[in-house]
């Protein structure tokens, strides 16, 4: 199977980007082929990267999705 992971945030913010990575993590042992996009680097990118995941930074602050944003918080 193949999964994009789209997260507005490139570091540990909160409990969400925790169970994200045991998600993703469960995923990739799975032997499912995962992608994540990213709007920045930080340690839950890096950690995704450890895990084999390839991930495209898109180098701003918001990741537009047809007509909803996802904004990168600080």
């Amino acid at each position: 199977m193949r999964v994009l992971v789209i997260t507005p945030v490139g570091k540990y913010v909160g409990g969400a980007e925790r169970s994200g990575y045991l998600s993703v993590r469960g995923m990739v042992d799975a032997g499912w082929h995962v992608h994540a996009i990213s709007s920045g680097p930080g340690d839950f990118v890096e950690d995704l990267k450890d895990l084999g995941v390839p991930v495209t930074l898109t180098g701003g602050k918001h990741i537009v999705l047809g007509k909803k944003t996802l904004s990168q918080r600080r």
